[in-house]
């Protein structure tokens, strides 16, 4: 690498020692014998001070280079495993409250029903963490998840921590280490459907639920990590009708989808945007259950879900 030697030193001189010395360490310099070759430093004879200035230079030239070395690193990773933000905008306080209440006031008329009424609804009663809960039976769960929509479906990439969910389209879900037991079994590639959790008014402070349709066991998870931002097996908005409740999916894939929001819900997709990323589950609750709603949409960077139905799927651009 050629370079002025002579202006560098005194620019270096200046700056170490300053102007008043200038001149004078200059001529200390030309009699003392340094090589500079191709950037490095190399004391031949005499001052110690210069020399050790010199290899300062470049030990701080060498720390740079690693430094944009590992810059460039983490930047390729980041592009590569670059998650979606849970909860980067959220709802305002209001639509907060709004939300909660309704659905509090959901959980509190599911929760009335009889049994007589359970068992019209194709339910049984089943003991879940020594509590006679409603839940759907093992066969029950995979007779309807065999029924819905590809869409809904998931498969578990991995378990990254014991506590840790890792499923296709990168997202990440955390569930208590007391259900650790349940997950024994799991294994990747397991089929999953999501669900929101009918069980909160019971204590839980986890917001859905992950069910392994090949085993029939379920726990309880927070939504933590997003999936991988425009990952091939994401799924994003990329418009949204206001009046008519219509919300278009596109996925990794290039799989497009249409939504039809319940008309429940549509105070909730007034904040979503064009590029929020977007996981599907089913709504299984038992108000639902003669709906036509019986899919559940989780906004990732909003972190809350709608209900919702697919009218509309295609392959081809729109």
């Amino acid at each position: 690498m050629k370079m002025n030697v002579t202006s560098t030193v005194i620019a270096s001189v200046v700056l170490l020692f300053g102007v008043g010395q200038a001149e004078e360490s200059y001529q200390e310099w030309q009699e003392t014998e340094v090589a500079v070759v191709d950037g490095d430093c190399e004391e031949l004879v005499e001052t110690d001070e210069l020399a050790e200035n010199c290899e300062d230079f470049t030990s701080v030239e060498e720390e740079l280079a690693a430094q944009e070395q590992d810059d460039a690193i983490d930047e390729i990773v980041l592009e590569d495993e670059e998650h979606v933000i849970v909860d980067s905008r959220p709802l305002l306080p209001q639509t907060q409250h709004q939300m909660e209440q309704a659905r509090q006031a959901e959980l509190e008329q599911s929760t009335e029903l009889t049994e007589e009424e359970a068992i019209q609804l194709g339910v049984l009663i089943i003991p879940i963490k020594s509590q006679n809960l409603l839940a759907l039976a093992s066969n029950q769960i995979q007779s309807t998840a065999a029924t819905l929509s590809p869409c809904h479906y998931h498969t578990i990439s991995s378990f990254p921590q014991g506590n840790v969910i890792k499923i296709d389209d990168g997202s990440e879900w955390v569930f208590d280490r007391a259900d650790s037991q349940i997950l024994r079994t799991w294994k990747a590639g397991h089929q999953i459907i999501i669900t929101p959790n009918q069980h909160l008014l019971s204590g839980s402070h986890y917001t859905y639920v992950i069910t392994n349709t090949e085993l029939g066991d379920s726990v309880n998870v927070n939504l933590f990590l997003g999936p991988v931002a425009f990952g091939h097996q994401t799924s994003w908005v990329v418009g949204i009708d206001q009046n008519s409740g219509k919300i278009y999916i596109i996925n990794g894939r290039g799989e497009r989808t249409v939504w039809e929001v319940s008309s429940s819900d549509m105070y909730l997709i007034k904040d979503w945007k064009v590029n929020d990323t977007v996981i599907i589950g089913e709504n299984d609750s038992w108000l639902w259950a003669f709906s036509s709603y019986k899919s559940m949409m989780i906004n990732v960077n909003m972190n809350h879900y709608i209900r919702a139905q697919q009218i509309f799927q295609t392959n081809q651009k729109w």
